[in-house]
């Protein structure tokens, strides 16, 4: 799953996305952070903050689906995943 995560964050930065706001890039960043040191609720917070600070944010909103994903909560992580879609359907 993280080979997927970083597969689609590269193809979001190479075909020109715009930049997500700062803010919701270094939240995301904390947020992946605190998923490998396996606070995962802390890392929930930071990913809706993240989606919350750039609703527009596809690759926030995508990574969140995946900590939804990983988590077993497949009804959220399937909104996430489509929102982002949605967003970025190239």
């Amino acid at each position: 799953m993280r080979r997927v995560a970083l597969a689609l964050a590269y193809l979001l930065a190479a075909t020109g996305v715009a930049r997500a706001s700062e803010e919701s890039e270094a939240l995301s960043a904390r947020a992946q952070v605190a998923f490998e040191r396996g606070d995962t609720a802390e890392g929930m917070r930071l990913f809706d903050a993240a989606v919350a600070a750039d609703p527009n944010d596809a690759l926030a909103v995508y990574q969140r689906g995946v900590a939804q994903a990983k988590q077993k909560r497949g009804a959220e992580a399937a909104a996430d995943f489509e929102k982002a879609l949605a967003l970025r359907p190239d």
